[in-house]
């Protein structure tokens, strides 16, 4: 059952700057050295296997709460493994409980303005607390929204997760100025944020800008980063240009008849249209020396992937070199009957890396390693008859 009140909206009240400092406490005082939502102190080829070894016993799901919850889990009292459990991993606790991890008085205020709410004879806390190597976030739980909330609910997804792995190991060239696209949490942009002078994170859905503005402000310095609700393909940016422009893109194609769905994970035909759409806007938002990171997908079709043409064709004409680099393959049961007819295989996600160049296109090899997981990958889905969902 649904909240009557936003929790969100505790954050901008009277109490706002007093639950802000709250936050920032517990995670600098119980939870910032405890096992992160990184790699859980596995290595990424391990983590594949585990990814195949929960698919294969249908309990698949691609952002692995598992990976959080089931990891070993070494705390120094039990006051910092009740509030890791209550805020990372939203466990219900009773109301003593809640006073004896944060104070009787505060969790009466907490309940007062909707940050704590009544559950299965307990409290449960309305945000969450992600935890990365170099800031904390607060999202919505996974939980439904209140009645009071607008929007859709803000999440670390897998994705996400993805293209942090992904640049963390590439070399981010310092800049002047910076934008993220479909900033979502924010996690990119504070990730990223301080190898420029001034960042900026925008996003079409009004509660993922108001909650990537919070853990702005959280994370701090808030001067040189700027948050906003705009649709990037509307935005007059002006004589505006970005050192470096970073999207996690909607990459998903939808059956129109299939329902509502967020513009934040609708790619258009194919899943591609949006990422095509984008490679012609990103002129007038790159600098000269400019360059971009897109996480994306492809679908892989009888006769190939259309967006590779797309890319290769996009790099000769702007003169840029673009590099497509594969994460990993991924199916989408509930719409498995609509892209059959689609003549769709598979759909595969890539992080695609652009900068100025001589116009040529390639793809990074997959390691052996992956090119083997991804065949236990595919005989599992072929098995299992599209009853796990990927997306």
């Amino acid at each position: 059952m649904a909240a009557s009140t936003d929790w969100l909206k505790a954050f901008h009240g009277p109490r706002g700057a007093q639950f802000s400092a709250q936050v920032k406490r517990l995670h600098a005082e119980h939870l910032r050295n405890y096992p992160r939502l990184w790699f859980a102190g596995r290595t990424p080829a391990a983590e594949r296997l585990r990814e195949c070894a929960r698919y294969a016993g249908s309990e698949y799901v691609l952002l692995k709460e598992a990976v959080r919850s089931s990891s070993p889990l070494f705390f120094r009292n039990r006051a910092d493994e009740r509030l890791y459990r209550a805020l990372v991993l939203n466990e219900s606790f009773s109301a003593d409980e809640w006073g004896s991890a944060i104070g009787l008085r505060e969790t009466q205020e907490w309940l007062e303005e909707g940050l704590l709410d009544r559950e299965d004879g307990g409290l449960v806390c309305r945000f969450r607390i992600v935890v990365t190597d170099r800031v904390f976030l607060v999202l919505d739980a996974k939980r439904p929204l209140a009645a009071s909330s607008v929007g859709r609910a803000v999440h670390f997804e897998q994705d996400a997760l993805h293209m942090l792995r992904y640049l963390a190991r590439e070399t981010i060239v310092p800049g002047v100025d910076y934008l993220d696209v479909g900033t979502g949490s924010g996690v990119i942009l504070l990730h990223l944020a301080g190898f420029f002078r001034r960042s900026a994170g925008m996003d079409v859905l009004p509660r993922a800008a108001e909650i990537a503005a919070l853990n702005r402000d959280l994370n701090g310095p808030a001067e040189t980063v700027r948050v906003f609700q705009a649709d990037v393909f509307d935005w007059d940016n002006g004589t505006e240009r970005f050192d470096l422009v970073t999207w996690n893109m909607p990459f998903v194609f939808f059956d129109e008849e299939y329902g509502s769905f967020s513009p934040s994970t609708n790619g258009g035909r194919l899943g591609i249209e949006v990422t095509v759409r984008f490679l012609s806007r990103l002129p007038s938002l790159m600098s000269e020396r400019g360059r971009a990171y897109l996480m994306t997908a492809t679908p892989v079709l009888p006769e190939g992937r259309p967006l590779f043409e797309e890319l290769k064709k996009a790099a000769a004409r702007r003169g840029w070199d673009v590099e497509a680099d594969f994460l990993h393959p991924f199916w989408i049961p509930r719409l498995g009957e609509f892209h059959r007819k689609e003549r769709v295989r598979r759909f595969e996600a890539f992080m695609v890396r652009i900068v100025p160049g001589a116009g040529r296109f390639s793809v990074r090899k997959k390691p052996v390693f992956k090119m083997a997981l991804d065949g236990v990958h595919a005989a599992i889905h072929s098995r299992n008859g599209g009853k796990n969902d990927h997306r």
